[in-house]
This record gives C-alpha cells, structure tokens and sequence, in this order.
C-alpha cells in the first residue's frame, strides 16, 4: 500500500521536472540571450569607439556644468520618488496599503540594488520579501507586488515608446532604419493595446479566468494611476541624461526620449546589471553624428548619478537605520520598518560587497594616473606595486564570490570578506594611491563588521552553490573589465613582451597579467561549481543510535520503522528522549513523518530542526506529517500541503461477521480453498526463507518495470528484512506473498512495509494475507492494524480551495485509468478504517517546484527513477 503512495506522488510530481526543465531551458536561453548581446554592444563600443582615447571620455566627465549635474540629480530624485509610487499602488491592489515611511525606504533600496546588480528576483524581489513580511505579507502576495511594478514599468515604457513613435518617428528611423511610416504604425499599434488593456480594467467584469488561473485586474483608476506613474518615472530617467548631453547632441526632448526608452528597452531584455555596455551603445550608435568620446563620457556621468549615487544612498539609509534601531523607542510602523531592515541587512550588504569587487576590477583595468605614479615611486618600491595590481584584480573577483555567501548569511563568507575587504583596501593604495576606492571599501568594511548578527549560517563557504543567474551576472561584468582594459590601452601596440614587462609605468603589463590572473580563477571557480560534489557530514555515535532503536521499539506508530531502512539522517534532542529522521536532497531537508519519542520533546524537536535548515540555508520539509504537529509549522511560517488520508482499522471490533463482511469471507474462504496457508515466519528465521523472497520481489518488479524506492517505504534488503517478523501465503508450498511487519507495541499498532507477490496466486490472496495478520494481531493485543495512505484521498474540490487541492482533485478525476485512485480507497475502505489526513509541509514561494521534484526524488530512489516508475 505504501508503494502505491509513493508511485502517485512521483505521477503528482512527474510535470515537476517539466516544469522545472522547461524553466531552466528559458534560463539558459536567457543567459546565452544576454551574453549575446552584451557581447554584441562591447563589440559595437570596441568599434564606434576606436579613435577614441580614455582621456576625451574622462575630458568629458570632469566638464559638464555644476548646473547640468544638479538638474540632473533632481531628475534623478524624481525618478527614484516615482518608483517608489510603483509600490504604493500595488499595496493598494492588493488591500495591503502601509504607511509611506515604511515603503519608501524598501522599493528604494530594492530598486537601486536591481539596478545595480540585476538579477531582480534575488536581489530586489528578496530585499521587499525581507521589508514586507515582518508586516505579515506571504510571498504570494509579495510576488503579486513585484509583479504588479513590472506591469506599472512596462505600461510607462509602453505609453512612452508609442508616443515617440507616432509624434517623432524620423529620429527612430533613423536608429533602426525602418521607414518611417512602419515606425509611426507600429506606434499606433502600441498606443491601441495600452489603450485596449486600459479599457478592459474599466469594464465591470475585472475577473478573467484563463484555463486553472483566475486573474484579478486592478481597477481603471488604478491603471490610470500606473499609466501616470511609469510615464513620469521614464520621463524623469530620461531627463536625467538629457541634461548631461554634449552640446553637439542637441534635439528635441520628444526626439530624444524615444532613443532612450529604445535603448533602455534593448538594456532590459539584456538581462544585463543596468543594461551595462548595451545601453551605452545603442545611445552611441543613435547619436552617430555626436563625437564619440564626449557622449560616452556623459553616458558614464548618467551612469553614475542614476546608478551608483542612489546605491551610495541606499547604503547609508541602512547604516543610519541600523544606528537609529538599536537606540531608539519606536513606533509601530518603525518597527516594521527595523525588522524589515535587519532581515535585508545581508541582502544590501551582500549587494555593496558585490559592488565593491566591480570597482576593484574596473579600477584594476585602467591606467594609474600620472601625478600619483609620481608620487608612488618614491615610497613605493616597483615589486610591491605589481604585486598589490595583481592581487587588487583577484580581490575584486573574490568580494564578487563571497557577496553570494553574505545573501545567504553565512558566518564563514563574513569572515572572509573582512580580511578581504581589508586586503582591497592595501592593495587600492599602493597599485595606485586609490585612495577613493580605499576610502569606499572602508565604508563597507564599517558596514559589515557593525552587522556581524546578520550573519550566523555555519555552512561553509565551499558548500554554497551559485545560480546561472548570478554565474551570469558575474560574468558580465568580468566580461566588460576585459573590454575596458582593451579601451583604456588600444592605442599601446600589442607585444609578446608586455607579458614579461614590469616597470612603473608599464600599466599596460599589469592590466593583462591581472586580467588574465581574474580569467583563470573564474574559469577555475566555474569549473569547481560544476563538477563538485558536497556530501554533509553527519556524526553518530554507538550511543546514539542504541537511543535511536530504543525509541523505535518503544514508538507509538509503526512508520517509526523506517528508520532502521538505513538512508536517513537522525536528529536527536537533548535528553535523547526523541529524535527525527529526514535526509537531505538539494537544499530541501525532508522528514519522514511525526517525530519519534516523547511528546513532550516533539515541539523543541521540531524548531531545533527548523534553526538547523536555517543556519545551513536549507528548506525545512515535513512529508506525510500528522495533524498533531500542524500548529508547530504554522507557527514556522510553513504552508501545509493535504496529500492523502492514513487509514486505520480498530482491531477491537474487527470480525468478519455479518452481511458488510460478506465479500472478505468469500475472499479468504476461496483463497483456503486454493489450498493457500498463511505462515508468520519469525525475524530470526527470515534469513531461511530469503532467498524464496528474492525470486518473489523480483517477479513482482520485473512484471511493473520498476525499481526499489526508499525513504518512505521500505526496500528488498537482507539487512533490512531480517530485523522484522514476516508473513508470507504459501500455495502448493511455495511462497506466493509476503510482508514484513511492522510493530508498534506501546501505541498498539501494527502494521506491513513491503508487500510483494507473484503474478500467478489464487484470487484473494492479499486480502488473505490482510485478514489473517489482523486477527494475529488482535490476538496479541494490538488495537489498531495501519493500511497504510490513501493518495489525494479527502482533498476539497470547491472553486475557492486551494489550487493545491484542485491540482489534486484533477489528477484524481483523470489519472484514475493510471492509478485507480478511488479503487484503492475503496479496498481499505472495506475494512471499515479510521481516517487521519496527512500532509505535506514546506516553505511557501517560487521554492515549491523544486522541493516537490526533491521529494519524488527522495522517495523514488533518484531522480533518474522518477521517470521510470
């Protein structure tokens, strides 16, 4: 019965790795996509920008006007205060409002660190999860408002680009060399389906169902309100960069604000940090007639004042919060704001330690300036210059690989960042007497080591995994290191021995030397990731697990059992008094069932785990857990998951007596008249009869063209089977059935693990074996006999359950010819059972997906396994 289980979760599963594969398959073409154009806009930069030399651009960004910077800086602001506005709406949509002081500081700082960083739904997604939800918001709701901002940005962008096209097309025709009228129609198209989708929201009917999704739209007024919002917030960007232009780049703003939103867009499907490198060159090549190297030196101004000031500003906002909490008597919605803040305290540290290692590869790329070359050589002795230029680029690399460890609060990657952070520091003043970047490295140095709480995760750094998107991500920004060493010494021509030279003023030879040294430790770090293998270490003594078999022979259930199959790791309390059993796949760590022991040590228990899978940055998973614990993962922030009913029969008033009964004793009288028997075969004389049982476990496999599963159920193992009572039916004197058994003697209850038959045996032959091990069992004073889940049995099918219900209610409607759902709850309802719901417990989230295909991996034995079973 258990087998059957564990079967229709892999089935329930089985669209897991679909998914999951359909999804990495956008991921990776999503990345290629992103380095194909990144790589594509240095190419175009390498050669729009040929006859161009580092010290025009540089000309250019010292030259612009205090005024042109300061109006600048106000659009800036503006800008910023509309994204902000983005959140407002979407609290309101959602019935959610909270007060602005509250908001603005998480949509600011979520903002800047997605516009810096990129990967949105790490950075800027995790940093509003961490704001809102200590003011009680579930991830579903937090993804509904990232998504809800995306939507106000994409109608802005929207609304702005199909203005531009329809009111000046000759300036993009000019960029995209399409005629003019195709721009102007293609505008009026764009217009029509901002204006279509505004018209559906003012309709009364704002539900849609589309196949199993309902999708609620916000109201007029509230589109109305986005439509205002993105519009102003593009608008703002724009001006920003339109105050800075060179002279010789002068036009209309209505001309010039849709190249900017064009190439804006262009940078957004990049999935580049910031549209980094393709941005700049579609400006560059929309502003063909512009000398080159004054626009890049404005690009590069814009950059600054929209990107890395608001990051500067975020970061200080953090470090004058984290002052003012820990001194401060506050109100309630500032102390949603302080545990909002604490809990984005890694994620924004994380983010600017990130950061630093950019400007440490970028400022490693670019020759030292002249005047502190000077001054260098007379206290600086040449070694000590080459050495700290080399060691400064790998620096920057490893405060990019650590940033990850600082996301996900590690005490190791603390650690290390602040020897590094300090190394960044030596080496930036004596490459070059940098003393800018020494100066900001010290700040974050100061940030990081007066939030030395945030981070508390024992895993070791060796054992944290890297996403495509952050690989990527990193990537990118290497990639544009080596192009801007390539820009910054074009003009040096390329010798073998600029590899061999070292000397003062050979900036170019610890360019290549560092970027290569960067190169082959990435490389190295990317090839470490792939191919490595993290087995965690668990340590039990003796002592340990005779506690362990101890509590199971004193168990109150028989599931406690499997934890003597001998794939499971063990967690015990203090006093030894109870332990559970889970394993780990991934970053889910799944328990089997209730915990094992007193009662009294079973809520400890529970949140000891819980802070363990905390501490290494796992998914605590409960699987098959009983009721009796629901309120405990409440109380976790867990989401619970119905996956079936655990049928059990009361062997007090178990008789085959009377007329319900009428079909069992047909069943078992047929069955004798077969001249079947049913034996008990007692544990120490299992190993007589194994063999016989091997040659029936195989039958019963090879004729389902399935193997041995685990974890949840047990599995054909002489080790394993010889530790249990049998019961086997013997026909002509041969075993044709069996299953071990399972006891329970203080809580009463037995039970059968694996239950295995040939394909020839007499009609009724299980329920032979059933019927006749019940009786054995009343006979020894047992009360209850376990049957074993009903999957998906007992799951609501009302339009307003949960979608994990109506999932469930739909695979038992239309897998019934696979599996024949209610057949089985139909033969153990027959026994006349008592039903207990048994459930599923995770995290809630995007993690869900995965942690259901850890699961049906666990369970079946492998993920290969799921697809064969």
């Amino acid at each position: 019965m258990k087998e059957v289980l564990v079967e229709v979760l892999n089935e329930k599963i089985v669209s897991m790795p679909s998914l999951l594969s359909t999804m990495k398959r956008w991921q990776y073409l999503g990345i290629g996509l992103s380095f194909l154009l990144v790589g594509a806009a240095l190419v175009s930069l390498h050669h729009i920008l040929a006859e161009v030399h580092l010290r025009d651009v540089l000309a250019r960004f010292h030259g612009i006007p205090w005024s042109s910077l300061v109006l600048s800086s106000f659009c800036v602001g503006g800008s910023y205060f509309a994204l902000t506005g983005y959140d407002v709406l979407a609290l309101r949509y959602l019935g959610r409002p909270l007060p602005y002081a509250t908001t603005a500081p998480a949509s600011f700082i979520s903002y800047t660190f997605s516009h810096n960083i990129g990967l949105s739904l790490i950075t800027g997604g995790s940093i509003r999860y961490r704001m809102y939800s200590p003011a009680g918001f579930s991830a579903v709701e937090i993804a509904t408002l990232t998504g809800l901002c995306a939507l106000t940005f994409g109608l802005g962008v929207s609304l702005m680009l199909g203005l531009a096209l329809m009111i000046e097309p000759e300036s993009l025709a000019l960029m995209d060399g399409l005629p003019v009228i195709f721009n102007r129609v293609l505008g009026l198209l764009i217009l029509l389906g901002v204006g279509g989708y505004t018209a559906m929201t003012g309709r009364s009917k704002q539900t849609w169902q589309l196949r199993n999704w309902t999708v609620v739209l916000p109201s007029f007024q509230m589109t109305f309100g986005q439509l205002a919002l993105g519009a102003a917030d593009i608008s703002l960007a724009a001006s920003a960069l339109y105050f800075v232009l060179p002279p010789d780049a002068a036009m209309s703003f209505p001309d010039f604000i849709g190249i900017y939103v064009a190439a804006m867009t262009i940078g957004v499907l990049s999935h580049a940090p910031g549209g980094l490198g393709v941005f700049e060159a579609v400006m560059l090549l929309a502003f063909s007639h512009v000398e080159p190297g004054a626009l890049f030196g404005s690009l590069l101004v814009y950059r600054c004042l929209y990107y890395l000031l608001p990051f500067g500003v975020a970061a200080c906002i953090l470090a004058w919060h984290e002052r003012q909490w820990g001194s401060a008597v506050l109100t309630p919605t500032l102390q949603i704001l302080q545990r909002g803040g604490h809990a984005a305290t890694p994620l924004v540290l994380g983010g600017i330690v990130f950061a630093g290692g950019v400007i440490l590869l970028f400022s490693s790329a670019t020759p030292i300036l002249e005047a502190r070359l000077m001054t260098l050589r007379h206290y600086v002795p040449l070694p000590f210059i080459e050495a700290s230029h080399l060691l400064s680029s790998i620096v920057g690399l490893w405060l990019m690989i650590l940033s990850r460890g600082l996301f996900r609060r590690m005490e190791s990657a603390f650690h290390v960042a602040q020897w590094v952070l300090c190394g960044g520091i030596l080496f930036s003043l004596l490459k070059g007497f940098d003393y800018e970047e020494a100066c900001l490295l010290g700040l974050v140095w100061v940030l990081l080591v007066s939030s030395h709480g945030a981070f508390y995760r024992k895993t070791s750094l060796w054992d944290q995994s890297f996403t495509l998107g952050w690989l990527g991500t990193m990537g990118v920004f290497v990639v544009a290191s080596i192009w801007l060493g390539i820009f910054s010494y074009k003009h040096v021509k390329y010798s073998h021995d600029l590899w061999w030279e070292f000397a003062y003023r050979s900036d170019v030879s610890r360019t290549l030397r560092g970027l290569v040294a960067v190169m082959v430790l990435g490389l190295g770090f990317l090839v470490f990731q792939v191919v490595r293998r993290v087995p965690p270490q668990e340590s039990l003594t003796p002592d340990n697990m005779a506690s362990i078999r101890s509590l199971v022979g004193r168990a109150l259930h028989t599931d406690a059992n499997l934890a003597l199959l001998g794939d499971k790791r063990f967690l015990l309390s203090q006093e030894e008094s109870a332990f559970v059993m889970y394993q780990i796949v991934g970053r889910s760590w799944v328990v089997m069932g209730d915990p094992v022991g007193e009662k009294e040590a079973w809520e400890p228990l529970l949140w000891r785990f819980r802070e363990l899978c905390d501490q290494y940055d796992g998914w605590p998973v409960f699987y098959q857990i009983g009721s009796e614990n629901l309120p405990q993962c409440l109380d976790m922030g867990l989401t619970l998951l119905k996956i079936g009913e655990e049928a059990r029969v009361d062997l007090s008033h178990f008789s085959l007596e009377g007329s319900r009964r009428k079909a069992l004793r047909h069943a078992v009288g047929r069955t004798a008249k077969e001249h079947a028997v049913f034996e008990l075969v007692p544990a120490n004389q299992v190993h007589v009869i194994m063999e016989e049982l091997a040659q029936v476990s195989d039958e019963w496999l090879a004729e389902r063209q399935t193997g041995e599963k685990g974890f949840s159920v047990g599995r054909f193992s002489s080790d394993y089977l010889e530790q249990f009572d049998a019961a086997v039916v013997r026909w002509n004197g041969k075993i044709v059935a069996f299953a071990n058994i399972w006891l329970a003697p203080e809580g009463h209850e037995l039970s059968v693990d694996l239950m295995r038959h040939r394909h020839e045996i007499p009609y009724g032959t299980m329920d032979f074996l059933f019927i006749n091990l019940m009786f054995w069992g009343k006979g020894q004073g047992y009360l209850w006999f376990n049957l074993g889940m009903a999957p998906l049995s007992g799951l609501e099918s009302h339009p307003l359950s949960s979608v994990w219900n109506r999932i469930g209610t739909l695979i038992v409607r239309h897998g019934e010819h696979f599996y024949n759902f209610e057949g089985l709850r139909a033969f153990k309802e027959k026994y006349d059972p008592v039903w207990t719901s048994k459930y599923l417990v995770v995290p809630g989230g995007i993690a869900l997906p995965q942690i259901l295909f850890d699961v049906a991996a666990l369970v079946s034995g492998g993920t290969k396994k799921i697809f064969h079973q």
